[in-house]
């Protein structure tokens, strides 16, 4: 094995040189000599760029197997894992043909893989997700070498390179079927039991969305505003199919775009006062993380959003377009007239799923429970996680005032929102990342109304727009101190369990 000493970014010097610096008298002898790593700069600079690229906390680059393993329960959210790598029988480096003798479904969904970088000493990339399945192949080749292979099959592709080399190589685009690849026998796959498989499940056999969701999150229980909306049967789908579901309120998932005239006149008195003329707002969609403190008293109308979109399963969903190219179809599909306002609705659905992420943001509009199951196990790299949801105990819609009676920090760190939209069915806008913090609130209505309401507290506000309903709303700017919003009964949280904090 080829070694290649790498400079430390604090300047450190060669074994050669430190030699000469100290004894500058001394020759190297030659077993010494031909036992010292060769330094190639460029090949150094390279795996060093590697390890700097930005974080997104499903990414490390372990330098010790300490940090590997560290890592590995951190992603997989658990120690009860299984530790597998391409185990290859032969030294023969020519390309030959190799008969698959056997394909062994070992997991389909989070795994981490570590690949073995250039470098003087282990320094392995390792990173992972939920959209992969893991085979192991058995093959031999007709020389007689014997391999058994490791073999990740990627489901997602459509956020890959359009140029990349796996394109180039099948003549595909992203969001084609899985694309595979082999493992060297020198890159490392982490894989939780729990997900581990001793068959190959069949692509045909339909599962109900709540099977699913146990099969794939064993730890995590579904919150009622899920299970309430859940499919009895298939055949009940069909009873909704020309209905628009809408929720009395949108707030929460449009941070990024200029708040409109309608959007600041919902939220203010019809006739200001001359003491209130500069901050005549009947409540405040957004506040300070500050104002989270118990006993403090605020207006607010109720965070019931009373949007009954149902989950449909996802081979039922995945049938039916949704593309601002096909809405003619949908509109068509769910007998909605064209100039009606359900067409409006659809149309302005559809598009807010196809904007862009911005900056640091990974965005994915989840059209069954199970595509918010596998984007959730994705975003927070692992499948211990928590889902938690508002609670509201009464009916009362009016703006009353509400006293906190505690709060909880639930995380502080990475996490994934999932804001219902108006829709036939269920869809939801879910996002995420780091800069966050989750704040369990218990509130009490001055009619008796119990809450028990998720407050997201977002701790960098430099990319929102400038002109966005929190800056209207807190007369502050981008950059501003934590600014924080209440959850709707309808939007679902994901949290890892293992950066839950149990008291502030």
């Amino acid at each position: 094995m080829q070694l290649t000493f790498i400079a430390s970014t604090h300047a450190a010097i060669s074994p050669e040189v430190y030699w000469k610096i100290k004894l500058p008298k001394a020759q190297i002898p030659k077993v010494i000599k031909d036992l010292l790593p060769q330094a190639d700069a460029k090949t150094i600079e390279e795996t060093v760029k590697v390890c700097e690229e930005p974080d997104e906390r499903r990414e490390k680059c372990a330098t010790s197997l300490e940090s590997m393993v560290d890592f590995g329960i951190f992603m997989l959210g658990t120690n009860n894992v299984k530790v597998v790598a391409t185990e290859v029988q032969g030294e023969n480096q020519m390309v030959q043909k190799y008969t698959i003798k056997e394909v062994e479904l070992m997991a389909d969904g989070l795994n981490m893989i570590c690949h073995k970088l250039n470098y003087a000493y282990a320094v392995h990339f390792c990173h992972g997700g939920g959209g992969t399945k893991t085979y192991m192949v058995s093959m031999i080749a007709v020389d007689g070498t014997k391999v058994k292979a490791i073999s990740i099959c990627h489901k997602d592709t459509s956020l890959w390179n359009p140029k990349g080399l796996p394109f180039v190589v099948l003549n595909a685009k992203p969001g084609a079927p899985s694309i595979c690849h082999y493992l060297q026998d020198d890159q490392i796959v982490f894989l939780p039991y729990q997900v581990q498989l001793t068959f190959i499940a069949s692509t045909h056999a339909a599962i109900s969305p709540e099977v699913y969701w146990k099969i794939k999150l064993p730890k995590a229980q579904i919150p009622k505003v899920i299970k309430d909306l859940l499919p009895q049967a298939d055949d009940g789908i069909l009873d909704t199919k020309k209905k628009v579901y809408y929720g009395l309120h949108q707030h929460g998932a449009w941070i990024f775009h200029a708040a409109t005239e309608d959007e600041v006149h919902e939220i203010k008195n019809e006739t200001p006062t001359q003491s209130d003329h500069q901050d005549n707002f009947l409540y405040k969609p957004y506040f300070f993380e500050k104002e989270l403190v118990k006993g403090k008293v605020i207006n607010f109308p109720s965070l019931k959003n009373k949007n009954k979109a149902p989950f449909w399963p996802r081979q039922f969903v995945e049938s039916i377009p949704f593309s601002s190219k096909k809405i003619p179809q949908i509109l068509n599909y769910f007998s909605i007239n064209n100039n009606s306002k359900d067409a409006k609705t659809i149309e302005e659905t559809v598009k807010v799923c196809e904007e862009p992420a911005m900056k640091g943001e990974k965005r994915k509009c989840a059209t069954s429970l199970e595509s918010m199951v596998d984007f959730g196990i994705f975003m927070l790299g692992t499948n211990n996680v928590k889902v938690v949801a508002t609670e509201v105990q009464g009916e009362n819609q009016m703006v009353q005032k509400y006293t906190i009676k505690e709060v909880e920090l639930m995380a502080d760190g990475l996490n994934m929102i999932c804001h219902k939209l108006n829709y036939a069915y269920a869809v939801h806008f879910c996002h995420g990342g780091g800069g966050t913090k989750t704040y369990m609130v218990s509130m009490i209505a001055v009619d008796g109304t119990k809450v028990k309401a998720i407050s997201i507290c977002h701790k960098d506000t430099s990319l929102w727009n400038p002109k966005g309903l929190p800056f209207v709303v807190l007369n502050a700017k981008p950059g501003a101190p934590s600014i924080c919003h209440y959850l709707q009964d309808d939007q679902i949280v994901f949290l890892p369990y293992q950066v839950q904090v149990k008291d502030i």
